[in-house]
């Protein structure tokens, strides 16, 4: 929205207009009364007038009266378009009045339908757009095309399951939920642009204040919905416990209670050496895990080459039997054979100190495991872990986008666990905070240049 003021800074009235689906302007609405806008952040708007059906007592009759029409397009300048959902006709007054409820104009997505939609997918790919979620659902609503994607949703998969809904309710539900964004639609351009959580507000230079814009205030915390220990799943059998320094499918965050206010000193400081800790472990738990993703992907490139050695082990012998019944001389199939069984042996011998170098890393998780565990005396002293156990609110966060199956890879699990794990952490960051609802009344500096 751009708000636009006159010579003496006064904002000026915008002109509306009545359209055609297209955007063709049919007629001026200056008549209209009883005009209300409500502007809404992250959900459809609306707006709402009246219209009367002559300004002369009934003896002239506005042409524009009978245009007024559900699913006509309302154009208010600065502020976008909207699209007629109901029109009541009052006939109980001297003449006959329009009443007209509008929404803004992503309203048109909720009448477009997505009945069956599954699969891994990402959300957009610019350079090649084919195959991805926004492409996808823009094709069922061509009038509508894709603005900006934050660069942070470019390289995200999840995984959906779509059997009825809406594009408006895919979009801003699942979508929005999988991906941890919000989208932003531009009735101007009717495009959708995909913002991250992170980037979906910033900071401006207006300051309110009781000396200048307020004029009353009530600010309510909401401490009841404080969650420090969050257990996280994901689709089918995915957990987190792979890439978890803890090795549960728990995740903790006590930062709003870890202070002299909440907690004995001894507590506090148990605490701080213990995030401490976990702070060193963390890259070296990383490193580790990147060490066994590399050596589960060089075991499954390794048995794949065994498997191939053992078809042609087989092939060697089936030539062998036809070579036993037709006489031939078998010199050179046996020593292909021998061969050949060398190179399976050998390649067996990569396997196995392929396995033992994962089982040692696997080790040296697990002695992670140990030493950053809560049971660890040396992390907590029981008469701590009672005390710290009065501020464990526990909560669970499932994103069953980001899922495991029967077909996936070791590598491809761990990726999944780290992808779960990484969008844990942001939740649990923003719900072990308080709350704060905020409602005030102020001048509508909207309407002030300055």
């Amino acid at each position: 929205m751009i708000k636009t003021f006159d010579y003496f800074g006064n904002p000026e009235e915008p002109s509306i207009t009545l359209c055609n689906p297209d955007k063709t302007e049919l007629y001026s609405l200056g008549l209209m009364y009883d005009t209300k806008l409500n502007l809404r952040y992250n959900a459809i708007g609306d707006f709402s007038f009246s219209f009367p059906k002559s300004i002369d007592g009934g003896e002239t009759v506005l042409n524009v009266y009978q245009h007024i029409k559900n699913k006509k397009t309302i154009h208010v300048e600065d502020y976008g378009y909207y699209v007629i959902d109901d029109v009541q006709e009052d006939m109980d007054g001297s003449q006959p009045i329009k009443k007209v409820t509008c929404k803004t104009l992503e309203y048109e997505l909720v009448s477009k339908r997505v009945s069956a939609y599954g699969g891994t997918v990402k959300l957009y790919d610019f350079l090649n757009p084919e195959g991805t979620l926004l492409y996808d659902m823009l094709q069922l609503a061509p009038n509508w095309t894709v603005g900006s994607v934050d660069t942070s949703l470019l390289i995200k998969y999840r995984t959906f399951n779509i059997s009825d809904s809406t594009i408006y309710n895919v979009l801003t539900s699942d979508v929005a939920n999988a991906f941890e964004c919000i989208f932003v639609f531009n009735s101007v351009t009717r495009e959708v642009s995909a913002i991250s959580y992170e980037n979906a507000t910033s900071q401006t230079d207006i300051f309110l204040s009781f000396d200048n814009l307020i004029d009353n205030a009530s600010v309510s915390e909401k401490t009841d919905e404080i969650t420090t220990c969050l257990s996280v799943y994901g689709g089918g059998t995915l957990n987190i416990r792979g890439v978890n320094p803890l090795g549960t499918d728990k995740i903790y965050d006590f930062s709003y209670y870890s202070n002299a206010d909440w907690m004995s000193a001894g507590l506090v400081l148990a605490l701080q050496n213990w995030n401490a800790l976990l702070d060193i472990q963390q890259p070296i738990y990383a490193d580790n895990l990147t060490l066994l993703k590399t050596y589960n992907q060089e075991i499954i490139d390794l048995r794949s080459t065994l498997t191939q050695l053992n078809f042609d082990y087989l092939s060697l012998e089936g030539v062998k039997k036809l070579r036993v019944q037709t006489g031939e001389s078998l010199t050179t199939i046996n020593a292909q054979l021998a061969s050949k069984q060398l190179e399976i042996d050998a390649q067996q011998v990569l396997i196995d100190n392929k396995q033992l170098q994962i089982d040692s890393v696997t080790l040296d998780l697990q002695t992670i495991n140990t030493l950053v565990g809560f049971d660890n005396v040396l992390n907590f002293s029981p008469a701590q872990l009672l005390e710290l156990n009065n501020f464990i609110y526990e909560n669970t966060y499932q994103n069953e986008n980001i899922i495991q199956t029967d077909s996936m890879t070791t590598v491809e699990v761990q990726d999944a666990q780290q992808d779960l794990y990484d969008q844990a952490q942001v939740v649990l960051s923003r719900i072990s905070q308080p709350r704060y609802e905020i409602e005030f009344e102020a001048i509508n500096y909207t309407e002030l240049s300055e």
